[in-house]
Parts: C-alpha cells; structure tokens; sequence
C-alpha cells in the first residue's frame, strides 16, 4: 500500500475454509498513527455485557470489536451524501430564497465561539432547505451527517451485546453516517457484509455536479430503504470482504455515487481469500500485510512495451529494475518507487493538460487510464493540447513521464542504485 493513510480492509471467511470450522473476521481501519492515538484497546465488561476490541476517545463502546458470540468490523464506503446547490437569493441580506416558483424564508442560526481572554465572537449561518449556505460562495450543502437524530452510537451499544446476524442487523438500523461497511461473523457459522447508512435517493450522477437549488427536481427524493442498502449473507464463495471499493455489482438499482477508491486492493484480497483452505488467523494477519501490487501486474508489462522501443530509456537501470521486479513493494524495492513515480508523472501527462491542477478538476481514476493505455491507445486523450503544432501518442506520453519520473527521483535521491 503506497499510501498507508489510503483505504481500509475488512473480511470474513466462513468456516469451510477456516482450520477450525468456524469463521473469522479481519478489520484493517487504515487511520493514521498518531499522538494522541485514534484508536484505544479496551474491554468492557459487566454484569450485562463483555466485549473487547477498540474504541474511539468519548465513545462508551467498542466501536470494532468481538464479544463471546459475534464479531465484527468496518470500513469507509465513500457513498455520496453530499451535495451543493446554487441558491436564488432575493436579496443581499440573504433573508429569502427562490424554490419550486415562489419564495421561501431562510432560517438564520446565530453560532458563538469562546475565546480565551477575548470576546466572544458571533457567526450568522443561513440555512435552506437544503443545508448551511457559505458564506463566501452562497452555495448551500446538503450533508447526510447534519441530519442524524444522534441515534449512531446506538449501532454500537447493540453491536457490543449481539449474539447473532438478528442483532447484528437491528444494530444496524440505527446508524446514518458515515456510511460504513460493516463486516460480521458469529459463532453459529454465520458471515455477512452489509454497506450501512442512510444513503440518499438520487438520480444517477446526482450531484457530480452543482445542484440548482430552485429545480425542486435537483432535490433528495428520499432514502434507499434500508433492507435494499447493498449486502451479502453466507455467499457461496465462502468470505465477504471490502476495500472501499463500489459495493454492489452493475445490477444494484439504485445510484450509490460516482467515485469509489481504486479496485487494486479489493481484487487482491479477493484473489487471495479465493486460494485458502485451513487458515487460521495467521493466515489473516499475513494477508493483511500482503504488498503485492496489483496495479503493476496489471499495466507494467504494457508499458514496458513501450519503453523497450525507445533505446534512450531501454539501457537504463531503473528499466532493467522493472523488468526483473516481481511486483512486490518491499522495503528496499527500488523498481516499486520507480513504478510509483512513474504512474504519477503518467497521471500529470495524460491528463494535466485538460483538466489543469490549478482548476481543481479530477483527474479520471486508475481503472480508466490504464485501460484506456490498454485497449484505447490511439484515443485522442494522449495527444496534448498545449502542444498544437504536434500528435503526441500513448507511446509518447508512456516514455516522457518515465523520464520525467526518472529526472525526478534522482534530483530528489541521487542516482539509482541497488
């Protein structure tokens, strides 16, 4: 994992392919170290309850955890719940706004903020129906997390006391944001994953893009119901697992969002747990230290395909490096942060002449570049637009970046070596 701030993992595997005959549960929440620590080991035990795992500071639950009969775990599944809309305003002072053909008042919400040794300082909020406006852009946000009834914490205090896939659904029922893939598994053999929260109905691509705040059909229809939100119960493969990756299959007939994090984990988890037999949690542990990169394995021989033709870049050592790695992000694995590198200038020179950074604007994902490098490389992308008077290829664009990655990792490391 390059970025080890980037994504969480969770699963479970069924019995069938366990040493013991019951499942076991994994969770890999890739929150950062730091000081004071985000999560506490903790157990909490009672008259009435037992369970151990972790908790977040504040929280008088395990928010990951086990107890005698089930256990579980989550993570992020980046669902849009958030939108932003352009508001009419009658006026500067903001007091009305215009909606489904008529004016509507805005609820103003004075804020106070204490500081130390000097007056309280007081902030005006205007909300629309929609949510809080900005006060710079006057744009109002719509944003599932300001609109739970406090209810959450109750998802963990059932969690903490289930004793089956029932209590581990009912505990479920009260969790809104934000939205998290609650992985499980219990005793009695059960396993499930179930993307959970209060997830907003929309149009497809609702929300991709700047709402009008007058059109009431820009507005949320709704909500998914709850018992449609994606999940899986005992599947035949025998484990559930998720990586922040899209959560259903092209099927699910509701829209979820847009942007969800890169496959290249959820397929190597998969591609793993789909080859073991007998594991025990060692087994899991080493799984979730796996440092193959899938991404590699994917487009690397592709693009050395390319380099291969160019006799400037085929004599160098961090090509030879390339060609003999085996795709494993060790430590000392010189071709891993040549790869990186390279993937990134890639990235800059596909794509940053079109959609500059300076505009803010989202580069496509992984997925996309690299089959458009593999099954689309005279698409018109790879020609430069700030380069007129020439017709770059993908074959053009393949070998600059990985100069550019070169000159750049050695005016920052000095030149390779092994």
């Amino acid at each position: 994992e390059p970025a080890p701030q980037v994504g969480s993992n969770n699963w479970a595997i069924g019995g069938g392919r366990s040493a013991t005959g019951l499942p076991i549960l994994a969770n890999d929440p890739h929150l950062q170290l730091t000081l004071p620590s985000i999560w506490y080991q903790m157990q909490l035990s009672s008259p009435s309850v037992n369970v151990y795992g972790v908790a977040l500071p504040g929280t008088p639950a395990i928010i990951i955890g086990f107890n005698k009969d089930v256990a579980w775990g989550v993570t992020n599944t980046g669902s849009d719940v958030m939108d932003f809309y352009r508001i009419r305003f009658r006026d500067s002072s903001r007091h009305a706004y215009w909606h489904d053909g008529q004016w509507n008042e805005t609820t103003l919400q004075v804020e106070t903020f204490r500081l130390k040794g000097e007056p309280d300082v007081h902030d005006t909020v205007y909300y629309t129906h929609h949510g809080p406006v900005d006060a710079t852009n006057g744009l109002a946000m719509r944003w599932v997390a300001n609109e739970t009834d406090g209810a959450d914490l109750l998802t963990f205090h059932y969690l903490n006391r289930a004793a089956n896939y029932g209590d581990y659904v009912k505990a479920l029922s009260y969790f809104t944001a934000p939205a998290q893939n609650f992985v499980f598994a219990a005793n009695n053999g059960d396993i499930a994953l179930i993307s959970n929260g209060k997830l907003p109905l929309k149009w497809k691509e609702q929300g991709r893009f700047l709402l009008d705040g007058t059109d009431p059909a820009h507005d949320w229809q709704g909500w998914i119901p709850r018992a449609h939100n994606p999940g899986v119960k005992n599947p035949p493969r025998g484990y559930v697992s998720s990586a922040n990756q899209f959560p259903a299959d092209t099927t699910y007939p509701y829209y979820l969002g847009w942007r969800f994090a890169h496959s290249a984990r959820a397929l190597r988890i998969n591609e793993r747990l789909d080859a073991m037999t007998q594991a025990t949690t060692d087994s899991l542990r080493v799984l979730q230290n796996d440092n193959f990169n899938g991404d590699a394995r994917r487009i690397l021989p592709r693009l050395l395909a390319s380099l291969a033709a160019d006799d400037s870049v085929r004599t160098t050592a961090e090509y030879g490096a390339l060609r003999t790695w085996n795709y494993r992000n060790e430590a000392d694995a010189t071709a891993a942060s040549v790869f990186e590198y390279w993937v990134d200038e890639l990235m800059s020179e596909l794509w940053g002449d079109d959609l500059p950074p300076d505009e803010q604007l989202l580069y496509p994902d992984l997925d996309r570049t690299f089959e458009l490098i593999d099954k689309a490389p005279g698409s018109r992308w790879f020609d430069r637009s700030d380069t007129p008077d020439a017709v770059e290829t993908c074959d053009d664009i393949l070998r600059s970046s990985f100069k550019k990655a070169i000159r750049k990792m050695t005016e920052q490391f000095g030149p390779y070596s092994e």
